[in-house]
């Protein structure tokens, strides 16, 4: 016991500040550990337990960084904080010749360089603090994310196979996996991901769980496993019981399945979570439809009207119900408003549908080289769509690539006027710069690293 105190004291003379006190706190844990726990009771396991809590203080990043880097380190922590990128890239910059040979400057400069969207440069940084440190986590799932950031799926995939590899028991590595699996359109394979990062116990946090649980059930929905969704929405009930929506997700699978008492059941929790809900409301008029209560259904029905008069089953669950009851006259009237609200409804989603291939053309004229094309593509997008930020911003970005600048800039403006995101003002810089307006896109760059700063403050908080 006195030579385990000793080796606390030395500690806390050999480290200097936070660092120093993380140490000793962790020390501190091992030593309540072996005041508390009797020796009688300490056999080999708990020996190797210890031993494992005194390797695992001792190789902690924040425990092993060279003393000389410490304070630039520690600079580089704030700027990222402030958002301020370009001043933490040269504080880590600083601690170079200190630090070259510890992964986790690497990785801290890699995530520097995310944020300051250089990319290549932040995957070669990941790839080299993996090379030094091949078991942390952290760089193999930021590592995958920067690829996924540019939609390098399978890249992405290829990098979290290679941790898996090496970290098999690790949740977040197959949660990531299974989401770049999704993305990539290759659900069996993400299910079986989702599966594995939920079988790993205690794996995630309770709202991760949630969040695994819905994804999983949702696939298995669209798949038509009603079964195995109903298990997942079950338990994702249990996680969050006071949630209306995953009542209501159950009660639909119940729904489908012709359960209609259990259905019944979470429908009713769910409309005493949100009496108002409209989406409860219209799954319990639907229920009571089937079934032939038909002054029920009238009755939610009108409800759900109230709410929300434009809602297309509502007007069908009135009028067929009224129908039923005798009531035509009525009943036609509602199902005439059905068929008009249908009608629309379908134009809108085949407007869409048009839009979304529009866009899918202009991708792939893109990805061609055939700028000239996607700009035609565009504007036919913009044409239908006029009000719409991201129409304008993507002409203006296929203009910039069209050598058309001065025609960006106007496109450009205007989804900056309709509140597009930040990234609107690095397009304009560049723009400005085509044409060799300096100022401007002076200017409009100095936005855009202000809007960046905000962006990454509001990440750092807590």
């Amino acid at each position: 016991m006195n030579r385990f105190a000793a080796c606390l004291w030395k500690e806390w003379r050999e480290q200097r500040g936070i660092a120093g006190a993380i140490a000793v706190a962790s020390f501190v844990l091992v030593l309540l550990f072996e005041l508390v726990v009797p020796r009688s009771r300490v056999g080999r396991e708990d020996d190797a337990g210890l031993a494992a809590l005194r390797l695992a203080a001792a190789t902690d990043p924040l425990l092993s960084a060279p003393d000389a880097a410490r304070a630039d380190l520690q600079h580089a922590g704030v700027a990222l904080r402030n958002g301020d990128t370009a001043a933490a890239l040269t504080a880590l910059d600083r601690a170079r010749p200190v630090a070259l040979m510890w992964g986790e400057w690497h990785r801290l400069r890699a995530v520097a360089l995310v944020a300051d969207e250089r990319m290549d440069e932040a995957v070669a940084a990941f790839k080299e603090a993996l090379r030094l440190a091949p078991l942390d986590e952290r760089a193999h799932l930021a590592l995958a994310d920067s690829f996924s950031q540019q939609q390098r799926y399978d890249e992405a995939d290829a990098a979290l196979q290679s941790a898996i590899a090496a970290l098999p028991t690790s949740p977040k590595l197959h949660h990531a996996r299974a989401l770049v699996l999704q993305r990539q359109g290759l659900y069996p394979d993400a299910l079986a991901e989702f599966d594995t990062a939920l079988s790993l116990e205690p794996s995630l946090p309770l709202l991760g769980k949630n969040s695994v649980y819905e994804t999983v059930a949702t696939l298995r929905r669209a798949r038509q496993e009603f079964t195995a969704a109903a298990i997942a929405f079950a338990r994702r009930v249990d996680l969050v019981p006071n949630e209306v929506k995953a009542h209501r997700d159950l009660g639909d699978i119940y729904f489908r399945q012709g359960l209609d008492d259990l259905a019944w059941t979470e429908f009713a929790i769910a409309e005493a979570l949100a009496p108002r809900d409209v989406a409860t409301q219209a799954a319990l008029a639907q229920l009571h439809l089937r079934a032939g209560r038909n002054l029920e259904a009238v009755t939610t029905a009108r409800r759900i009207i109230q709410l929300s008069p434009t809602d297309v089953q509502a007007h069908f669950v009135l009028g067929t119900a009224l129908i039923r009851l005798g009531q035509t006259d009525e009943g036609s009237r509602a199902l005439d408003t059905f068929a008009r609200l249908e009608a629309a409804d379908a134009e809108a989603r085949s407007r869409q549908l048009a839009l979304a291939a529009l866009r899918r053309e202009a991708e792939v004229a893109a990805g061609e080289g055939n700028h000239s094309r996607a700009v035609t593509l565009l504007e036919q997008i913009v044409e239908q769509e006029p009000k719409s930020a991201g129409a304008h911003l993507a002409l203006g970005v296929a203009l910039i690539k069209a050598g058309r600048a001065a025609e960006a800039v106007d496109r450009l403006q205007a989804a900056a006027g309709l509140g597009a995101d930040g990234d609107v003002y690095r397009r304009l810089a560049d723009a400005y710069a085509q044409i060799g307006a300096a100022d401007q896109s002076a200017r409009a760059r100095e936005v855009y690293a202000r809007i960046r700063r905000e962006r990454l403050r509001e990440i750092q908080q807590p």
